[in-house]
This record gives C-alpha cells, sequence and structure tokens, in this order.
C-alpha cells in the first residue's frame, strides 16, 4: 500500500494523534451540505437559497442558538435523527475517508468496521453536553478495547469550520497513551459494563494541548489518547463530523456485533 502521508502515520504511530492538513474539499462535503438541508427542512420548514456551504452560513447558527433556547426538545429531533441518515454514513464510508482510514491503520479498506457516526454540535456557552476527560476506549461494553494500540483502531474528527481553543475544539493529553487501563466492572440493570475512573493525580502527569486547525483539515487519534471537549465561547455552534473505526485484522479484535456491542460467550 502507498503511504500517502508517511509523516503524518509516523507522528500517529509515536504520539497516537496528527492532523492532517487540508485533507478535505469543500467540493466532498456536497453530500453532507444537501443531507443537513433535507433535516431543516423536514424539522424546520426552513430554507437557504445561498449556495455557500451550510455550515458557514451565519443565519443558521443564529436561528439554530434561538430555537434551542426557545424549545429545546425540537434540537433533539434534528440532531438525533440525524445521526442515521445515509448521506452522513455514505460520506464516513466513501472511498476518501476509508482510504486515510487503512492506510493509518495499515489494513485494507474492507478489514474496517464502521461505527458510532455522529454529528456533534457544541453550542456557545454550554456547559452541560461538555464530556470531561475520558478515553474512547470505554466509549462503550466492548471489552478488548483496553488493549488497544494505534493499529486496533481510530477516530475520525472533521470540524466543519475552523477550530481553535476559542470555539471549543478537542483537547488531549500528550502521552496519557502510556497510562495503564484497568476495567472497572459496574452492574446496569441486567449487564454489566466497564468504567474508567481518571484520579486528578493521573491528569496531571501529562501536558495539555488544544486541537486547532483549519476547515478541511482532519484530526485523527486513537482510542488511547485521553480527551475532552473543550468550552465554546463563540458566537457560533461548532460543528464536528465524528465516527469510530476498527481494524478486524489486529489481534486485539474479538468480533463485535453493530454499534460494537461486546460479543459474550
Amino acid at each position: 500500500m502507498l503511504k500517502k502521508n508517511k509523516n503524518e502515520i509516523n507522528n500517529y504511530n509515536l504520539n497516537h494523534y496528527c492532523l492532517i492538513k487540508n485533507y478535505i474539499k469543500q467540493n466532498d462535503l456536497k453530500l453532507i451540505d444537501v443531507t443537513f438541508r433535507s433535516y431543516l427542512k423536514k424539522f424546520l420548514n426552513l430554507e437557504f437559497k445561498s449556495s455557500k456551504f451550510i455550515f458557514h452560513n451565519k443565519k443558521l447558527h443564529n436561528i439554530l442558538i434561538n430555537e434551542k433556547k426557545r424549545n429545546k426538545f425540537f434540537f433533539h429531533k434534528i440532531y438525533n435523527s440525524i445521526q442515521a441518515s445515509s448521506g452522513f454514513h455514505n460520506f464516513l464510508n466513501s472511498k476518501k475517508i476509508l482510504d486515510l482510514v487503512s492506510e493509518f491503520l495499515d489494513c485494507k479498506r474492507e478489514e474496517i468496521i464502521t461505527s458510532s457516526y455522529q454529528l456533534r454540535a457544541d453550542f456557545p456557552n454550554d456547559k452541560i453536553h461538555r464530556l470531561d476527560w475520558h478515553f474512547d476506549a470505554f466509549y462503550d461494553t466492548y471489552k478488548p478495547k483496553v488493549n488497544f494500540d494505534t493499529k486496533s483502531g481510530l477516530v475520525f474528527y472533521l470540524p466543519l469550520q475552523n477550530f481553535n481553543k476559542k470555539n471549543g475544539t478537542v483537547e488531549i493529553l500528550k502521552e496519557s497513551f502510556k497510562l495503564k487501563l484497568k476495567n472497572k466492572p459496574i452492574k446496569q440493570k441486567n449487564k454489566v459494563t466497564t468504567k474508567f475512573n481518571i484520579k486528578n493525580s493521573e491528569i496531571n502527569n501529562y501536558a495539555n494541548r488544544s486541537i486547532s486547525g483549519k476547515f478541511g483539515d482532519v484530526y485523527l487519534q486513537s482510542y488511547r489518547m485521553l480527551h475532552k471537549s473543550g468550552y465554546n465561547k463563540s458566537n457560533k455552534i461548532r460543528f464536528t463530523l465524528i465516527a469510530r473505526y476498527l481494524n478486524i485484522k489486529d489481534k486485539s479484535f474479538q468480533g463485535c456485533k453493530i454499534g460494537l456491542k461486546e460479543l459474550l460467550d
């Protein structure tokens, strides 16, 4: 396989994260634009004549911010419904995206499992929906992820605008992948899941970095990178496309159900 992103791959293997500059062009996001417009029409009867990329339309941000204040449940409908949209799934499973992921995981496109799609929307001054320090290795109940390394799988972030500390970009703790993870079984009704409690004394051992970049840049990190949501102090919503990918060729992969649910004996 020809490695087009050699420096970035080396950086990812060494540090468990990397930023790929100018990988996505606006033309690549036509399907994302059209899909989001169709959901705006369905739930808000809202149409924009401007051909400008929908997420860069200032009027859209103002409308959504005001509508969410007026009726917090309206946004739940559009926000949760769009996560299952075929348009978003098609883009995150497109050749361009899977070619990139397969390069970093050192596998073929057909050896990739895709899951946990999300269009994340971080509203200005929202403290409720921010995520504190966590690993995506404990995002769900798939226990084998405790042993994941850089080739086991990765998390894909595509911010749909410029991203920086002001609008709440993701923050990471560098070298936190070195922290030894231990499963802590917690009973939830009729099932057992695994969680991980992170102590301040452990967090303080690592340097904090905010991931900043331009629209079109892609950020990748391993499941073992400790990270959290930033705080959006701007006057616009920070939209981010997120997907998680697994490499079935990796020795840590033991099979799973849809949504990365663990297969039980």
